[in-house]
């Protein structure tokens, strides 16, 4: 399992756009993925943004970044940025979860 997460700042004026291309985003991504597991959430400052993602390998995390649905979402997204966001990988160190 590959998992990552984003994390960005958005102009305060456009968090009013961001949330519905977000959730836009979550919906293709529902009904084009079906293996990708995607959380989005906003801090409470109102204007960070963080994406959590899981994908089942290396295909899979490709597949979702060149689909048309991710570029759609970079295109509309990243303007409103005050930065570009920033992606981490994560390795797992411990988890409550028995699976």
């Amino acid at each position: 399992m590959i998992r990552k997460i984003a994390g960005y700042v958005v102009k305060e004026e456009e968090v009013v756009n961001v949330k519905p291309i977000v959730e836009g985003f979550i919906s293709a991504i529902k009904e084009y993925e079906s293996t990708t597991l995607y959380h989005a959430y906003q801090a409470d400052d109102g204007v960070t943004f963080f994406h959590v993602m899981a994908f089942p390998d290396e295909e899979a995390e490709e597949a979702h970044r060149t689909a048309p649905h991710t570029m759609r979402f970079v295109e509309e997204l990243y303007p409103r940025c005050r930065e570009a966001p920033i992606f981490h990988t994560l390795t797992l160190v411990h988890t409550t979860d028995d699976a």
